[in-house]
């Protein structure tokens, strides 16, 4: 199973980029895929990350010199669960100390430019971003993924 983690505040603007595609991305009806949205990366997250074959992480960017990047996210054994608020690799060390899975996981980071509070819509640039992102998150989902070679 694909798990793909949406997370921002989709009132602050452009911070719901993560959320957002996550949303769409469930819509897809991808085979295989699970989508989780929330507001934040939390401890509960690191259970469903040991549960799947491969993650996507979906956040904001505020400091992206592209319209989206995909990097790999490496398990990080200095995770704080002291903390309303972690990081991918925080996430995924917790999987693998927890449960002793690590699956392979990647960052999608979606530039935005509009960050402000009580903002429930995308700026423009952010929209622009998201579409690409979208086609960005297909070509990453179908490459090496059993799920897709399944799909009919």
């Amino acid at each position: 199973m694909t798990l793909v983690i949406g997370y921002g505040n989709p009132g602050r603007g452009d911070d719901g980029l993560g959320p957002r595609l996550a949303t769409w991305a469930a819509e897809q009806g991808l085979p295989g895929l699970e989508v989780i949205c929330d507001f934040q990366l939390k401890v509960e997250h690191a259970i469903s990350v040991a549960a799947a074959s491969r993650v996507l992480f979906v956040d904001a960017c505020l400091e992206c010199d592209q319209a989206f990047r995909i990097s790999p996210v490496s398990p990080s054994a200095a995770a704080r669960i002291d903390s309303h608020s972690l990081d991918p690799s925080a996430i995924m060390g917790l999987a693998d100390l927890l449960f002793g899975a690590a699956p392979p996981a990647y960052l999608l980071a979606i530039a935005g430019t509009d960050f402000d509070m009580l903002e429930d819509e995308l700026s423009a640039a952010a929209l622009r971003n998201l579409a690409e992102a979208q086609q960005g998150f297909l070509r990453w989902y179908a490459k090496a993924s059993p799920e897709a070679a399944s799909a009919p």
